[in-house]
């Protein structure tokens, strides 16, 4: 099993990769098994609210046989074990289309985990392709496949010592003993050479089965011609490289699996000794100004085999002798065995040729002098170069309508089960919580402090105090340096010694500069004072201003409000983490305002039920007895006074 992963930035998007797994055009059949292209947005936004540099990171798994549905789901939870994401939000797709080898198995998954989880924190990516093959060995080794030669075999080795999986280690040190796997090409090249219209995979192995199928070199450069396929020398020494319609394929030793050097000494011994070669191209004078200019000027021979851009001569020059009978020589030619006159002639025809093909590329046919000796564009070439914009224009509107129709018809292709739109709304509420909270948060921390008096008072003097003792160290440090240069013994012979002056003349300067440092010193002291006996009244002004700063803030961002709303947040995220049932329905149906609403309500009826006044006590009987005697009492002094 093949595990490949790849992060995608947040300014890519993901609506390429969207695309490719729920509309790929080269897919016989696409089944999602969990989640939708708006997971994939939703996981972009969480990345770009975090600031972070990736929003997902995209895995393939391709098992070498088909797995059972039980199988694969391990796989998944693996890989969910390995990177500590939650599987549950990750999209699940499974492709099916045949493989280029028509060996391994036509299915294969893409999954796409997010970058960031709920808290905002990012997945740990580091040594991933070779933790992306520990999961692919213990994959084949749990499901009885066979184990695969990969790039990290030793890294996977230590790796699984260190987990305790010494079995599994053991089984995979087989792989380390063996040559290393090099990669045949890249995600890169692949999706270029499908642009091209070239299925890359089968396309190499078509050119391994055809020289499976091949007894020579000569048959098989013979079949790569038939098949549309061109061999041509590459940069490097030794290296000979196949393309198809102008696109890279690989290096022809990787391609047949065979050493460089076995290929190239087979290379040259096929040509050399073969006599009829009709592919042969010559280098004319027709091909010389049919070919870029940067190309005209690197061949200096005009008797040698052109064989495309950036190639040398694949085949050596014929011989004709006097019959016209054409003739290869037993071995490389002698320039020397040449007379002399002949070597004179062909040099000086290949420099007069190269000198107009260097006149050719400098000027170009399409350009003229006008009156002024200047060369502009012939009418013929700039015609040429308008009907060329116009073509690619022409180009460019049909690929984006062939877009445009591909995306209408995946759009039928989606599947938007209850689990999907489930997760789509929790989302999404989530989101809403999360924001409001870190809103309320952050209004509520950028509040300005007040301090309390004393706090501002020390915080006054501390300041004078750290001036006065930076002035005093300067002033001891100075006096330090004073004694050490006086009391320096010289001896009798003092005035011979070449320090002398030099300390002599810095204990002048230090003791010029003494009395400003005293006199600093002295102010610092005083300002010292000053602060001590100001610095309750400065304190005072100081925290008058920190309240008024305080009060306008608190009008400005209302932030009576979030405190009172910043708990009932916390509450509800806290309920909703712990997925109770009642909260989210009424999230659901209600919405985040309305819960809201509702449980301050509730918290209010309950306060004043706290706050309710308590019930008069019921008054004594004894009470009321002397209140009456006191009445009574009462009206019979009022009686006797009157009377």
């Amino acid at each position: 099993m093949i595990i490949q992963g790849c992060a995608i930035k947040t300014l890519s998007g993901a609506g390429n990769t969207a695309d490719h797994i729920f509309a790929g055009e080269r897919n016989e059949r696409i089944e999602p098994l969990q989640g939708n292209r708006f997971d994939m947005d939703a996981m972009m936004q969480d990345a770009r609210r975090a600031g972070k540099t990736y929003g997902f990171v995209h895995f393939k798994i391709n098992p070498k046989d088909l797995l059972p549905p039980e199988a694969v789901s391990q796989e998944f939870t693996a890989l969910a074990g390995e990177y500590g994401f939650a599987l549950e939000d990750a999209v699940i797709v499974s492709h099916t289309k045949p493989r280029a080898d028509g060996v391994s198995s036509h299915q294969h998954y893409h999954l796409i985990a997010p970058y960031v989880d709920a808290q905002g924190k990012a997945l740990n990516l580091r040594h991933s392709y070779a933790r992306n093959e520990k999961l692919g060995r213990l994959s084949e080794l749990r499901t009885g496949q066979k184990l695969t030669q990969g790039q990290h075999n030793r890294a996977v080795y230590y790796r699984l010592l260190a987990e305790g999986k010494v079995r599994e280690a053991e089984q995979v040190k087989i792989l380390t003993e063996q040559t290393r796997a090099c990669a045949s090409h890249t995600l890169t090249q692949q999706r270029r050479a499908e642009r091209q219209g070239l299925d890359l995979p089968a396309e190499k192995n078509a050119i391994r089965t055809l020289w499976a199928e091949c007894d020579g070199m000569t048959a098989f450069l013979s079949g790569l011609t038939q098949a549309g396929y061109a061999l041509k020398v590459g940069d490097k020494a030794g290296t000979y490289l196949i393309e198809k319609h102008g696109v890279l394929l690989g290096s022809a030793n990787r391609l047949t699996g065979i050493r460089k050097q076995d290929f190239r000494e087979l290379y040259l011994k096929e040509t050399y000794h073969d006599r009829e070669r009709p592919t042969e191209t010559r280098f004319t004078d027709e091909n010389l100004l049919s070919r870029p200019s940067s190309q005209r000027t690197d061949d200096r021979d005009t008797g040698l085999a052109y064989t495309g851009a950036r190639s040398r001569p694949l085949t050596h020059p014929e011989n004709t002798d006097a019959s016209g009978n054409s003739h290869r020589p037993a071995g490389p030619p002698d320039p020397a065995s040449r007379p002399a006159k002949q070597r004179l002639a062909d040099t000086l025809a290949r420099t007069r040729l190269n000198t107009g093909l260097t006149m050719l590329s400098t000027h170009g046919v399409g350009y003229v002098r006008n009156s002024q000796g200047e060369l502009v564009e012939s009418n013929e070439l700039a015609g040429m170069n308008a009907y060329n914009a116009m073509t690619r224009l022409q180009q460019d509107m049909e690929e984006m309508e062939r877009r445009i129709r591909a995306y209408f018809a995946s759009l039928t292709s989606l599947s938007f089960t209850p689990i999907s739109k489930h997760t789509v709304r929790r989302k999404q509420m989530h989101h809403t919580i999360a924001k409001e909270i870190q809103t309320a948060r952050t209004i509520l921390g950028e509040r300005p402090p007040v301090l309390g008096i004393r706090e501002i008072q020390r915080a006054l003097e501390a300041r004078a105090m750290q001036a006065y003792q930076q002035s005093r160290k300067a002033l001891e440090v100075m006096q330090t340096e004073i004694q050490n240069l006086e009391s320096k013994h010289r001896g009798v012979l003092k005035y011979l010694d070449p320090s002398y002056k030099a300390d002599r003349d810095r204990i002048a300067c230090l003791k010029a500069e003494l009395p400003a440092l005293i006199r600093e010193a002295g102010d610092r002291n005083q300002d010292v004072d000053i602060c001590q006996r100001l610095s309750a009244d400065r304190a005072k002004s100081e925290r008058e201003r920190q309240v008024s700063r305080q009060a306008c803030y608190d009008i400005e961002y209302n932030v009576q409000h979030y405190r009172e709303r910043l708990p009932l947040l916390e509450d509800i995220d806290r309920d909703f983490q712990e997925n109770d049932a009642n909260v989210v329905e009424r999230l659901t149906a209600e919405g985040l305002e309305a819960e809201i609403v509702r449980r301050l309500n509730n918290r209010k009826s309950k306060d004043i039920d706290t706050r309710s006044p308590r019930k008069p006590a019921r008054k004594k009987q004894g009470h009321k007895r002397k209140t009456t005697e006191a009445e009574d009492d009462e009206e019979e002094t009022v009686d006797v006074f009157s009377l």
